[in-house]
């Protein structure tokens, strides 16, 4: 069993306040007592970015609540389009295969076989 958590970047900061860290360290040490594994994934560009052919653009944002890839012309609701990027960069890291956007082997991604 595998448990997804969404983490932030923290680029500006060397380290990270303890006010912060706290409910990750719960977590961390809750789920090692159930036995489920957390993996950490980087969030930058996941509402930006194209789960069909991983193409990151800030205008694939049309609305709050759309996304639209201005490349691919891929439609789908925005946070669920978020969640599968989310999903693939951890099931990448979880194969230990360097991630590429829009990878077609990747299950995730909801194509099938070789990109024609």
């Amino acid at each position: 069993m595998s448990f997804v958590l969404q983490v932030g970047v923290f680029q500006k900061q060397s380290t990270i306040s303890l006010q912060r860290a706290k409910p990750l360290l719960v977590l961390e040490e809750k789920a090692r007592a159930l036995g489920i594994t957390i993996i950490y994934v980087n969030a930058k560009n996941t509402s930006q970015e194209c789960i069909k052919c991983g193409h990151i653009f800030k205008e694939n944002r049309p609305t709050r609540d759309r996304f639209h890839c201005t490349n691919c012309k891929h439609e789908s609701q925005a946070d669920a389009n978020a969640a599968r990027v989310i999903l693939k960069r951890a099931w990448s890291r979880c194969l230990q295969t360097p991630y590429r956007r829009g990878n077609p082997s990747n299950p995730w991604t909801g194509r099938r076989g070789r990109p024609s």
